[in-house]
């Protein structure tokens, strides 16, 4: 069980990885909007998400490289985790080369 951290208006980090790759899958399940190339899709899904971790006190950015958005998360234990809303998982390692950010942007 995880429970949200919103204290005085200060956002917090998860404890650790597993606790915000929680949270995230969580939420990620309140975006009801189908995929739509080009109008609702990673830009959409990503700043919903995004819009859902900041409301409920989770410290999150997002990531983008120009062709693709994504969701981040550092928790208190250091560890990254790099959130995709549109499959609703955290990004893997084997697909590590769809998420370069050789010259992206991180807003966080």
């Amino acid at each position: 069980m995880f429970h949200w951290r919103f204290q005085q208006d200060r956002y917090l980090l998860p404890e650790d990885g597993e606790q915000a790759t929680m949270m995230a899958r969580v939420l990620n399940q309140l975006i009801d909007a189908p995929y739509r190339y080009q109008e609702y899709d990673c830009n959409g899904f990503s700043l919903q998400l995004l819009s859902l971790l900041l409301r409920s006190g989770v410290d999150a950015g997002i990531i983008s490289n120009g062709d693709h958005m994504w969701v981040v998360m550092v928790a208190a234990d250091g560890r990254v985790v790099e959130w995709e809303p549109i499959t609703n998982q955290e990004v893997a390692e084997s697909d590590r080369a769809s998420y370069t950010t050789n010259d992206g942007l991180v807003l966080y």
